[in-house]
């Protein structure tokens, strides 16, 4: 992280000009929020029904099953000491899965919006300074941001590729066990909507993670052409050489490996969908 935190640092400052600033202060900034809020309503929401769930039973009940040195349904004063000391754990649980599941996510959200802002940098590149040599200083530039970009992409698939991979396998699992609870199991109201939140809370969990990860993959591939799009033809021919070599480096396929097998994007996505679907499918086949 902190040699994540490095690049990242260099790389936000290295933005300048209008159309730059603009895209991290607005754009990127907008996303990155949208990003983690939507995370923050989906923990919010499951705790919420959590509560409805427990509160609005006829009996009293835990959360969560547990021992307790006293006999806690013998008053409503224990009862609700317990239910606030276990409601104040799943709230330092929740605060702790906010900070893990955010984080590729946002990460990879960084990543994606830099490659963006490089893609704007090199294609007005030489576009306004009519110096040679500080077009040549400025592509220099640009390429060691590419090279930032690279060592980025290694240090973010380094940090995250493992717990994910584990969060994609048992991804089916999760929701095959939770779909049988809410449709053959329950029967109280609050339960089945506890467990259709819980559902869409696992299927929106890993959604972002693998969206920007597909959408940093498309920008790395728009470089060549943003390169192309600057006012080459008019430079020296040692910006030519350059920029030749990073179009070249641009070519270079990145893609993000999870437990190196899996491919991180939408479409690993839609195949756990199928996964947990054939997996729901089996279950209702063993089960009539």
């Amino acid at each position: 992280m902190q040699k994540i935190e490095k690049i990242l640092d260099e790389l936000d400052s290295r933005v300048k000009g209008i159309e730059e600033s603009n895209f991290y202060n607005n754009d990127l900034d907008k996303k990155m929020r949208i990003t983690a809020n939507a995370y923050l309503v989906v923990y919010v929401s499951v705790a919420i029904t959590a509560e409805l769930t427990t509160f609005m039973g006829k009996d009293k009940v835990l959360l969560y099953p547990g021992w307790f040195p006293f006999d806690w349904s013998s008053s409503t004063v224990k009862y609700l000491f317990v239910h606030i000391y276990q409601f104040g754990g799943i709230c330092i649980a929740i605060a702790q899965n906010f900070a893990n599941e955010t984080t590729p996510a946002l990460l990879l959200c960084l990543l994606s919006g830099h490659i963006k802002l490089l893609k704007i940098r090199i294609s007005k590149c030489c576009g306004v300074c009519g110096d040679l040599q500080e077009n040549e200083s400025e592509l220099m530039l640009c390429i060691k941001d590419q090279i930032k970009l690279y060592k980025l992409c290694d240090l973010i698939e380094e940090l995250i590729t493992f717990p994910t991979f584990v969060q994609i396998s048992v991804f089916a699992a999760n929701i095959c066990v939770a779909l049988a609870a809410l449709l053959f199991y329950l029967n109280d109201y609050f339960d089945r909507v506890y467990y259709f939140v819980y559902v869409l809370a696992m299927t929106a969990q890993i959604f972002p993670t693998c969206y920007f990860s597909s959408d940093f993959q498309v920008v790395f591939e728009q470089l060549p052409y943003a390169v192309f799009c600057s006012n080459w033809v008019g430079q020296s021919k040692l910006y030519k050489k350059h920029m030749i070599l990073f179009a070249e480096r641009s070519l270079r396929h990145r893609v993000l490996l999870v437990g190196g097998i899996l491919p991180l994007n939408l479409d690993t996505y839609v195949a756990a969908c199928k996964g947990a679907y054939s997996l729901f499918a089996f279950f209702l086949n063993f089960k009539g």
